[in-house]
């Protein structure tokens, strides 16, 4: 049976924000340094990789009432 040795990677998310009192607002970015990477999934009976996600920032606005 042959194996595909998948190489190790460090991917690094990251998370800002500032909550005063009742409402708030962050700045996230997941793979901040754009990786690109294969995920390996799969169970007992079959295994996969797939290319992962590519960086993403979002902005999240909160209020809590």
């Amino acid at each position: 049976m042959d194996y595909l040795e998948i190489p190790s990677r460090t991917i690094v998310n990251a998370r800002v924000g500032y909550q005063p009192e009742n409402w708030g607002v962050f700045l996230s970015v997941n793979n901040l340094l754009d990786k690109d990477y294969l995920n390996s999934k799969g169970s007992r009976r079959w295994n996969y990789v797939e290319l992962d996600q590519e960086r993403e920032v979002a902005l999240q606005l909160e209020y809590c009432f």
